[in-house]
């Protein structure tokens, strides 16, 4: 813990004594500045300079360059190195472990590998040019900004896909197929054994999926009536929007939870169709919750509710998927009495 505290307060602190933007460095980038965002008087900066200044601001930019660039280095350093060592401990063996623990651990180890490649690529590595660039004149920081963004933007998603890829328990403990059904379940967790309650939670995990499409539909609406009619967005979506937008984020969730709950329920009979495939990757299967889908080789009330709740999702995300291209076409399309430079910035956006 205090060793994490270090490196916070030492980042934080030398970078906001060494990186002051007094008037002698607003002045320097102030015209370049102010052509793209603005005026520069109201907004917190951090700035460093390494020339055509004077030397007591030169030191203090490279010492605070060079500080949080030793940060940087050495962990990055440190990682390779000791995962060098626990690599060579676990393929070695050890007198105390067990081969099958050797074997998680090695995996774990890959996931931890590829999570640290991944942050290493998207933080480390970019901040390098925006930091030097500068020092030897040229300009990395368009392109840059671009890349890292994307990085950054994606590294959810990239930390989850290491962890899966590298554990192959993880990559078929969600979902099971078996000839025309489809089974969604739970090994783990408070709501992992089997009740109504637990099921109908599981089929609220899944409707978070809904959640997320509302959430981009208030967002894509947002934006275009901010653009096509803005002094009805300034008077009236805060709070009025705002409750609307939360009730239809609501609705998607609801909708989706119910619906799923009611037509994918997991009968005795949906049950015994799947349970000879399943229970021989999984185990028993009586004690979890699940929900499930079959689309033939079953009673006709329990094709009808399979097909029936899977139209309706997928409804649900079609028509999601539907809005966010017309709105965003219709967005981008806009002729409004905005100036230029906002609206640059729109479509940036």
């Amino acid at each position: 813990m205090l060793w994490v505290l270090f490196h916070f307060l030492s980042w934080a602190v030398i970078t906001d004594l060494l990186m002051l933007p007094d008037l002698e460095s607003r002045n320097y980038v102030r015209e370049s500045f102010e052509k793209i965002y603005g005026s520069m008087e109201n907004l917190s900066i951090k700035i460093a300079i390494y020339s055509e200044v004077s030397t007591e601001k030169m030191v203090d930019s490279w010492f605070g360059t060079s500080w949080v660039t030793l940060l940087n280095s050495y962990s990055v350093i440190l990682y390779f190195v000791l995962g060098y060592k626990i690599m060579a401990s676990l393929n070695q063996g050890l007198d105390y472990r067990s081969d099958r623990t050797l074997q998680l651990q090695r995996r774990l180890f890959s996931a931890l590998a590829i999570q640290t490649a991944i942050s290493i690529c998207v933080s480390f590595m970019p901040c390098i040019p925006v930091l030097y660039g500068s020092a030897i004149r040229i300009d990395f920081l368009s392109w840059v900004n671009r890349m890292s963004s994307v990085g950054v933007s994606f590294f959810p998603f990239l930390d989850s896909l290491a962890v899966t890829m590298c554990i192959p328990a993880l990559r078929y403990r969600c979902v099971h197929a078996y000839r025309y059904a489809t089974i969604f379940f739970l090994v783990a967790g408070p709501f992992s054994e089997r009740s109504r309650l637990g099921e109908f939670l599981l089929a609220g995990r899944c409707a978070f999926i809904s959640g997320t499409y509302g959430i981009l539909n208030t967002h894509f609406l947002y934006r275009f009536l901010s653009l096509r009619y803005t002094d009805f967005v300034a008077n009236y979506f805060n709070p009025y929007g705002l409750i609307l937008s939360v009730q239809l984020v609501l609705l998607h969730w609801i909708l989706w939870a119910v619906v799923a709950d009611y037509t994918m329920s997991a009968d005795s009979e949906s049950r015994n169709y799947v349970r000879e495939s399943f229970e021989k990757v999984y185990g028993k299967m009586d004690h979890l919750n699940i929900k499930t889908v079959i689309f033939s080789e079953m009673p006709s009330e329990v094709v009808y509710r399979s097909w029936v709740g899977t139209l309706f999702v997928t409804f649900l995300a079609s028509y999601s998927l539907i809005l966010y291209f017309f709105l965003g076409y219709k967005r981008y399309a806009v002729d409004c009495s905005l100036d230029l430079e906002l609206l640059y910035l729109q479509r940036l956006l």
